[in-house]
């Protein structure tokens, strides 16, 4: 009977790598067979079923419920004078005293195991002890015990061990910057784990591969590698998946995902008693609130105030730093006081000591903004100029800002020319660690880690009254998403699988709503599937560099290309012809938002008939006011029909504008582009003279069906294909995009604020979103959107926009033509048909538009509602 209970106490702790729950249904039953366990045998298989239970427990996620078990099996090795049993059940009790934030306690635990023990069993303690250091922030300790061990564990071929030793050496690695290192202890552990069928560990393993290549600036790499590891720990709750994530959205810019993350690990840590975690949670939730936009000061500086008196009872004088970091930070930016910047020099150089170097970075630079700003010159030298020497650092995230320290010092010093210079070599170091990004979303969001350089290189530039400095630095932060073809493969089974499970949860939805019953969630959890696996796709290759001033003069013919930017609450254009560029000062931006706001309003009434009949008149009225009084304050940098056709590149703020509709416009073909490049690239496009054509009507739109079938008439039979009904397919549209120069879509448009990428034509197999179409085969040369809020945008951050018409741009349409606003159907039935007959004569999409609307009745509101709202993209 001995014999067998110690057997299958060694097989429960062999199988708490490869499946917990049946290692604690294991040790139970042993503990069960054995209450009183007296002989050395019983009191080893007693003590072994324990330690394997504590594991167990922590594998599962309530490692508080694995330290009683520990403490009585001590107890009980102790009294039936087993000390070496005993000090292997204390090795175990300090990793889980590590969880539970106990780290001296953790420390002496393995002091004492160690004088109990001698050969293999003092070199596991040593393993465990060095990882104890390691969290002590005892760096050069850790490593020494790390080496004496794993020399006895090779000597007496004990795998396992090393593999785990390995894993937890290579997160000391890495943070001291020694990732190739890291990453080989890694991949050393998972083949051996693999090949002992280790399956649990061998996904511990993977995970940590995922964090070097976040720590390289990987993020699709890092993402790829979490996902795996979650599907290989089998229905594990695992929370440094939460915490992993969580940090990669921050390093991506995806902030509001980084905070969903970081409270979810929280809850997690907080019911579990998980006191090491939760400490480090409050600690991550603190700095994803600090990078919101705004920063939530007051919260960040709480959470951080509540991680640092767990981490001093901890002794973890590392993460106090970081907890610090965000303290001080909160104060620069809320408002510095003399006694704070010598409290933050003390924080950085404790972050610099303990090797948190990116923070260091961050710190000096958010206080030596402050310094400058409040006067203080000697301060923000001292504070920058360590910074600035470390061009050359390993991280980019370092190196990127000790450019701008020298920016600023340069600014600071009156050098213009200098402080230019420094910035666009910041800028190189931001499109590099950008170029590994290949989700367009993540492209987009991972703009904020570039607003403060684009911001300090247009404010040097109007400083300076430079045209090609001020269009230069706009353009590098407007629309640099559309730079990059997307990096989704258009036959990733996965990816086309993930698109109709949210076709279906959004069809099932919508069904339940109109038979009366509940809706269900607004977010169906197959989004969250879209999102995990377009965001791990890899970067499908580098950038188009920005256009410059002088490649879009050379591309000017008749037109003016007018490039909006906005500099410390003014709004500026650099006004391009072919013959010369000037920079117009156009005011206060809160006064053109203002107005931009009240078109918008009146428009919308106008066009879903809110106003009625009887206020139709002054709705209109009321709009053409606030259009009067933008042209008033643009036409300097718009001019008028003498001065050719129009091209007008806006900020953000002023994107939702009716371009077309300004007195500026009359007579004039007008285009509106995202960017300059997405403009130049698209002026390189061309249409046959007679187009193909694919019309395709969606379900649930009066009209629609007419409308395609009235426009199509106006094309040549043999070039003509149209979709209706259940051929009014995702697939059928996709398809359609191969043989297609102009692709029409008449449906139900939906614009998606918090992520432009679901925005969605509505067809019969359910929604067709922007990540449909970034796995089209084809990019038609034009693409018709007749659909609601169809060709608007949203800003993700700073001047950088998505919605369905970038989508279509970035994969290489020339020309996006969609309505800003909800318009009504059998108005766009008739604009659209007039549209179509300058398309089909070969016109080119602005002036086809342009024709169109020269043969609206101005005397009907309604009528040229509809004509201001269609706005077409690109050339």
């Amino acid at each position: 009977m001995t014999s067998t209970l110690l057997d299958d106490a060694e097989r429960a702790l062999d199988l708490v790598g490869d499946d917990p729950r049946a290692a604690l249904a294991l040790a139970d039953d042993i503990s069960t067979r054995a209450p009183r366990p007296r002989t050395g045998t019983e009191i080893r298989a007693y003590t072994m079923a324990q330690r394997a239970a504590a594991l167990a427990l922590r594998t599962i996620g309530t490692p508080a419920d694995g330290e009683p078990r520990l403490r009585q099996a001590i107890r009980i090795a102790t009294r039936g004078r087993e000390p070496q049993v005993a000090a292997e059940a204390r090795m175990t009790l300090s990793f889980v005293l590590m969880d539970l934030g106990r780290f001296r306690k953790a420390l002496a635990t393995t002091e004492r195991a160690i004088a109990d023990l001698s050969g293999v069993e003092q070199a596991r303690v040593r393993t465990i002890q060095a990882l104890v250091l390691h969290r002590l922030c005892r760096i050069d300790d850790a490593f020494a015990t790390y080496d004496v061990a794993l020399a006895s564990l090779q000597e007496a071929g004990d795998e396992l061990w090393e593999s785990r030793l390995r894993s937890n050496r290579s997160l000391l690695e890495l943070e001291l910057g020694l990732a190739a290192e890291a990453l080989s202890d890694l991949e050393w552990t998972r083949s051996h784990d693999l090949a002992q069928g280790r399956t649990i560990d061998a996904a511990d393993a993977l995970f940590n591969i995922g964090i070097v290549l976040y720590h390289w600036g990987d993020i699709p790499g890092a993402l790829e590698r979490f996902d795996r590891a979650e599907a290989e720990w089998t229905n594990l709750s695992r929370p440094e998946l939460w915490a992993a994530r969580a940090d990669a959205y921050l390093k991506a810019g995806l902030v509001d995902d980084a905070i969903a993350n970081a409270r979810a690990f929280l809850e997690f840590a907080s019911e579990r008693r998980w006191t090491a975690l939760v400490a480090q949670a409050h600690m991550q939730l603190s700095a994803c609130l600090l990078s919101a936009s705004p920063p939530d000061l007051g919260a960040a500086a709480a959470q951080a105030r509540a991680a640092r008196r767990m981490l001093v009872r901890q002794g973890r004088l590392e993460a106090v730093a970081q907890a610090d970091y965000v303290i001080a930070t909160a104060r620069m930016l809320t408002g510095p006081t003399p006694r704070g910047f010598d409290d933050v020099s003390d924080v950085i150089e404790r972050l610099s000591g303990y090797g948190a170097e990116a923070r260091a970075a961050d710190l000096r630079l958010a206080a030596g903004r402050a310094a400058l700003a409040s006067g203080r010159l000697e301060d923000a030298r001292a504070l920058l100029g360590p910074l600035a020497t470390r061009t050359g650092a390993g991280l980019l995230e370092v190196r990127s800002r000790a450019w701008v320290s020298r920016a600023l010092i340069a600014e600071a010093n009156g050098e213009r020319r200098a402080a230019a210079r420094q910035l666009r070599s910041a800028w190189a170091v931001v499109e590099r660690q950008r170029s590994l990004l290949g989700a367009t979303e993540l492209r987009a969001s991972s703009a904020s880690h570039a607003l403060s350089i684009v911001s300090s290189g247009l404010r040097l530039a109007v400083a300076s009254r430079s045209p090609t400095q001020a269009f230069s630095w706009a353009e590098r932060g407007r629309a640099t998403a559309l730079r990059h073809r997307p990096a989704t493969a258009p036959r990733d089974p996965e990816l086309a699988a993930a698109l109709a499970r949210l076709r279906y949860d959004v069809m099932t939805r919508e069904s339940a709503g109109l038979a009366g019953a509940a809706p269900g969630p607004v977010r169906p959890t197959s989004e969250a599937e879209v999102l995990r696996i377009t965001r791990r796709v890899g970067a499908s290759g580098p950038a188009a560099a920005p256009t410059t001033l002088d490649g879009v003069r050379r591309l000017l013919h008749d037109e003016r290309f007018v490039h909006l930017l906005s500099d410390q609450g003014r709004t500026w254009a650099v006004v391009v012809d072919a013959r010369r560029a000037r920079l117009v000062d156009l005011g206060p931006t809160v006064a053109l938002e203002a107005d931009v706001g009240a078109v918008a309003f009146g428009l919308r009434r106008l066009l879903t008939g809110f106003s009625g009949p009887r206020g139709a008149e002054a709705t209109m009225a009321a709009t053409q006011s606030a259009l009067d009084r933008l042209d008033s304050v643009l036409r300097p940098a718009l001019g008028t029909a003498d001065d050719g056709n129009l091209v007008v590149s806006p900020t953000t703020s002023l994107s939702a504008l009716p371009w077309a509709a300004l007195a500026s416009s009359r007579g004039r073909v007008v285009s509106v582009a995202p960017s300059a490049t997405a403009w130049s690239k698209a002026r390189a496009g061309r249409t046959d003279a007679v187009p193909r054509l694919v019309a395709v009507a969606g379900p649930g739109l009066p009209g629609a069906e007419q409308e395609v079938v009235e426009l199509a008439a106006l094309h040549p039979t043999s070039r003509v294909t149209v979709r209706t009904g259940a051929d009014a397919t995702v697939a059928g549209v996709l398809a359609g995009t191969v043989d297609a120069d102009v692709l029409h879509l008449a449906a139900h448009g939906r614009l998606r604020t918090d992520n432009p990428l679901f925005s969605s034509i509505e067809l019969y197999d359910g929604p067709l979103t922007g990540y449909d179409l970034e796995t089209a085969p084809a990019a038609p040369s034009t693409v018709v959107l007749s659909a609601c809020s169809s060709g608007a945008g949203h800003a993700t951050v700073g001047e950088e926009t998505l919605g369905l018409a970038w989508t279509l741009m970035s994969m290489g349409t020339a020309a996006v033509i969609g309505p800003l606003l909800p318009v009504p159907d059998d108005q766009t039935r008739r604009l659209m048909v007039e549209l179509h007959r300058g398309l089909a004569r070969g016109l080119r999409p602005p002036k086809a538009l342009a024709r169109a609307r020269a043969g609206v009745d101005d005397r009907d509101p309604v009528a040229t509602a509809v004509a201001a709202a269609f706005v077409v993209y690109g050339a």
